[in-house]
């Protein structure tokens, strides 16, 4: 399972994650449209997405430009 949050001003993201992950999520991705940036969380790393990100939780990958044109 994956959480997708779409980043919205004033939101308290770091707790969101933190429920996320608790709750099963194997991943957490914070997508920031105005800033063109997915952050991917796991139990274990914080990654930048720039170019391509192997996802383990759906077995596929992903291209940033997929997500933003």
């Amino acid at each position: 399972m994956i959480a997708i949050e779409n980043l919205s001003p004033h939101e308290e993201t770091e707790s969101k994650i933190s429920i996320y992950l608790h709750g099963g999520a194997r991943e957490v991705w914070i997508v920031n449209p105005k800033l063109k940036m997915l952050v991917v969380y796991t139990a274990e790393a914080r990654i930048e997405m720039t170019g391509e990100y192997r996802s383990a939780a759906i077995g596929q990958t992903i291209a940033r430009t997929y997500i933003f044109g």
